[in-house]
C-alpha cells in the first residue's frame, strides 16, 4: 500500500512538472536574454507571453522579422494592439525564412537595438530560431567586433532548427562571413 501511494504521488508530481514545463515553453516560446536590459529574443509570443515578458523586461520596442503574408494571422493584430496599449514601438523588418538580412535590414536592426531610448528591445520571428538568431549575430558582432563569427555562432541557440540545411546555405554563409559596417 505504502509503495503504491509513493508511486502514485511521484507520477502525479512528474505529470504536474511536465505540464508546467510545457505551459512555460509555450508561454515564453524560445525566450532568451541576449544582452540584459538591452536585447531579448523569442518566437512569436501569445498575448499572455507578451504580458509576462513585458512585466519582466519593461519592453520599449518589439521588432518582428516575419514576412508580409505571416502578418495576416491573428497574432499580428494582437501584437500590434498590445504594443499600442503599452506604448511599445512595433517595428517590422520583413525577412524571408531562408535568406539572410539585406544590408539595409541589418543596419535598421542595429540602429534600433543600439538606441538606448528604444531599449529594451525584443526581436522575434515565428519560432525565434533562424531569422532571430541571424539578427542576434548581427547585434553581437557589432557589439564585439573582435570576436570571431564562429565563436559567436557557437553561443547562439537555434533551438534545434539547423542552419546547415541545404535550403539555408545563404544563412550559413552569412553567419560565418558577416562583418559590421563600422
Amino acid at each position: 500500500m505504502f509503495n503504491y501511494l509513493n508511486i502514485s504521488l511521484a507520477i502525479i508530481f512528474i505529470g504536474l512538472l511536465v505540464c508546467y514545463m510545457i505551459y512555460r515553453h509555450k508561454l515564453l516560446y524560445h525566450f532568451g536574454v541576449v544582452d540584459k536590459y538591452k536585447l531579448y529574443r523569442s518566437g512569436t509570443l501569445s498575448e499572455k507571453g507578451l504580458k509576462a515578458v513585458h512585466a519582466k523586461c519593461k519592453l520599449k520596442t518589439i521588432v518582428s522579422l516575419r514576412r508580409e503574408y505571416e502578418c495576416t494571422f491573428e497574432w499580428y493584430e494582437k501584437q500590434k494592439n498590445f504594443c499600442k496599449q503599452n506604448n511599445i514601438d512595433f517595428v517590422e523588418i520583413r525577412m524571408d525564412k531562408n535568406d539572410p538580412p539585406k544590408d539595409d535590414q541589418a543596419q535598421q536592426f542595429i540602429d534600433i537595438a543600439f538606441d538606448e531610448k528604444r531599449q529594451p528591445v525584443l526581436v522575434h520571428c515565428e519560432a525565434g530560431a533562424i531569422r532571430t538568431a541571424t539578427m542576434v549575430l548581427v547585434y553581437l558582432k557589432n557589439k564585439y567586433p573582435h570576436r570571431s563569427n564562429e565563436e559567436l555562432v557557437k553561443e547562439i541557440s537555434f533551438f534545434g532548427h539547423p542552419y546547415t540545411k541545404k535550403r539555408r546555405e545563404r544563412i550559413k554563409e552569412f553567419l560565418f562571413s558577416y562583418e559590421p559596417n563600422v
